[in-house]
């Protein structure tokens, strides 16, 4: 066990420069943070307020620097037995030299009906965009794929039809998530 966490570390600190700082202008963790709570406060698993936060996120990956930026959409049943439709986020960034496998970060952005969920996720959402915002125009010898994921909370709904939808091939590449 002792080995892997070694190992682990070390692919994460080969894979990401050190160097890489945030200029003062720049967005940081908090910066993230606060816009994706005012501009989405309220996103549900299976709500009008998680399609919206889905849009945003698109679009801030976009606004980054991500030119491979897809929503995958999915159904899920509620504990009411309805069927309900969210989305994940998912947006890659390739090596750009031949790939030594895939890095996934992930957050999920959905949460739960009361508050805005700035803890539960948003704070793991803004730390995911903080750090695609520092790696685009790195070149790396890995590819990474960055997912929000949707209906987290009430079931792992959006991880699972994401491992779902992934073929084998890409399972066996993934170094680490």
């Amino acid at each position: 066990m002792k080995k892997i966490l070694i190992l682990v570390l070390a692919i994460v600190i080969w894979a990401f420069p050190l160097n890489v700082r945030a200029d003062a202008g720049e967005y940081t963790a908090y910066g993230f943070l606060t816009e994706f709570v005012t501009e989405c406060p309220v996103r549900v698993a299976g709500t009008d307020g998680e399609k919206e936060a889905a849009a945003f996120l698109a679009q801030k990956f976009g606004q980054i620097g991500f030119t491979d930026v897809t929503l995958y959409e999915f159904t899920f049943s509620d504990s009411n037995e309805s069927i309900k439709s969210s989305q994940n986020v998912v947006a890659k960034y390739p090596s750009r030299q031949e790939s030594l496998g895939t890095i996934i970060i992930g957050a999920h952005y959905d949460n739960v009906r009361v508050g805005e969920g700035a803890n539960d996720n948003g704070s793991g959402v803004a730390a995911m965009l903080d750090i695609a915002s520092r790696l685009v125009g790195q070149s790396l010898s890995y590819d990474v794929v960055f997912v929000a994921f949707g209906a987290e909370e009430i079931g792992l709904f959006g991880s699972r039809a994401y491992v779902a939808d992934m073929r084998s091939a890409e399972k066996q590449n993934v170094l680490l998530m």
